[in-house]
């Protein structure tokens, strides 16, 4: 070895940064002539942090300038390695980026537990999970091997920390901004319905999202804002309010309606038979809409003359039903509705009174009495200590059965308060009272025809012996 070479070699070592010149470009390594006494070569797997470079060509051809990092240097060898510097370069560039808050492309490389590490310009940078995206329910997973826009948030110690739920707020930021300005006063928009909260409706118009609080949802009170919209429902808003500073937006629906029971009390008026539909059913009645935003109320004592049917037997919500206005009150908002004023009340057609005997039909019974049926909607009790004057009854069902047919006394009625009570014991009664009484006349009349004939007999003797 020539003492010039001698020289070269002291004068290259482990860790120097060199520049050459690429004499040589394969797939697998580069060859750089840096005036030493061999090449210096560069494997792939040291010439860059990028992992989707899978050839040494993609990167340099022959004649390209090159720095690098001796790894290993002798008389036979020089290896260099590229690895060092591109990982410092790195870091400078994301700590440049942290510093002015640039947007800049990462690659999902993995996904652990509690964060996803994303490969920037080489470095496995970490996101934490609830940095990934604005949803919660978002799918991580989706994001393997993709490339996105992230945001370095925390830079120290070399440790990089990025979001990309960071840059997806600020797009979406600039998206409400704009869709902001584009909303006018006292516009009206149609819109969606995309939550259904206590305090009101959230609505998307005019791609922005809005709330339309409860008082500005309908003329009318409701008790419940879920039983009137559902997420899906389209809806016209008027907007009502503006709010630059914190880019909020107040839509109203009541605004765009006609006030209901202006339009009601002009063309419904009592006694008129209408036809509505069943939407909501509680405890005292049902709800029936009979016209747009317009409810009125059939009181469950307005269903039936028969005070033992249950109207909520036979209704259920959807259901059509023919009713009448009984009242209606439009400064009060109010309006009543009857199904049993459609027809004749039969308590006071039926011509029962008290007293009157009559034939009823058994309908059932009830704590040991009977419920009997004398016309339709006109039932009554028949107690079980009225059930027979024979014998103690308990229970009327030992004696009766259903449907049978049975001839009653009235013994109370009022066909206000419809109560109708009846007895068969006062009918048998009443037959024995009288068998009893015309048994009395009878003798009565025998008496009397034997007297009279006695005197007439007394009569015929003393006339007699008058003429002698």
């Amino acid at each position: 070895m020539s003492e010039k070479d001698l020289y070269e070699i002291r004068n290259f070592h482990e860790g120097q940064v060199v520049n050459g010149k690429v004499v040589q470009v394969t797939d697998n390594e580069v060859l750089v002539d840096f005036n030493y006494m061999t090449e210096g070569k560069i494997y792939l797997n040291q010439l860059t942090l990028n992992p989707d470079v899978q050839s040494c060509k993609e990167l340099y051809k022959v004649g390209d300038r090159i720095k690098a990092v001796i790894k290993k240097i002798d008389d036979e060898v020089a290896l260099l390695s590229r690895l060092d510097l591109e990982r410092e370069e790195a870091l400078r560039k994301l700590e440049r980026n942290y510093q002015f808050k640039h947007t800049i492309n990462g690659k999902v490389t993995d996904i652990k537990d509690k964060v996803v590490i994303v490969n920037i310009y080489g470095i496995d940078c970490i996101m934490p999970k609830n940095e990934v995206d604005v949803d919660a329910n978002f799918d991580v997973n989706s994001l393997l091997n993709q490339n996105i826009k992230v945001r370095v948030i925390k830079f120290e110690n070399k440790r990089v920390v990025v979001s990309r739920r960071a840059i997806i707020a600020a797009e979406l930021f600039k998206e409400k901004l704009r869709n902001y300005k584009r909303i006018k006063l006292d516009a009206v928009y149609e819109g969606k319905v995309v939550r259904v909260e206590h305090y009101g409706l959230l609505v998307v118009a005019n791609n922005y999202q809005g709330l339309v609080p409860l008082k500005e949802i309908s003329h009318l009170p409701f008790n419940d804002i879920s039983e009137l919209y559902k997420i899906g429902d389209k809806v016209n808003v008027k907007v009502i309010e503006k709010d630059d500073e914190k880019l909020q937006v107040l839509f109203s629906i009541k605004a765009l309606l006609p006030k209901p029971w202006e339009v009601v009390a002009q063309n419904i008026k009592e006694g008129d038979v209408i036809e509505g539909t069943i939407v909501r059913i509680t405890d005292f009645g049902a709800f029936v809409n009979i016209y747009p935003q317009v409810d009125g109320l059939l009181h469950k004592n307005d269903y039936s003359y028969n005070p033992n049917v249950n109207m909520f037997d036979h209704i259920e919500v959807g259901q059509k039903i023919t009713v009448k206005v009984i009242k209606i009150d439009a400064n009060k908002e109010k309006l009543s509705l009857s199904v049993k004023a459609l027809k004749p009340n039969p308590w006071i057609t039926s011509g029962l009174k008290q007293g009157k005997v009559v034939d009823v039909t058994v309908k059932g019974f009830v704590n040991g009495d009977a419920i009997v049926e004398y016309v339709e909607d006109v039932e009554g009790i028949l107690p079980k200590n009225q059930v027979s004057s024979e014998k103690r009854v308990t229970k009327a069902e030992d004696v009766l059965t259903v449907g049978q047919v049975i001839t009653v006394k009235v013994t109370e009625f009022d066909p206000e308060e419809r109560k109708l009570v009846v007895s068969i014991r006062r009918v048998k009664e009443d037959a024995e009272r009288e068998e009893f009484l015309k048994y009395m006349r009878e003798q009565e009349k025998v008496k009397n025809d034997t007297i009279g004939d006695l005197f007439g007999d007394k009569l015929k003797e003393l006339l007699g012996n008058k003429k002698e």
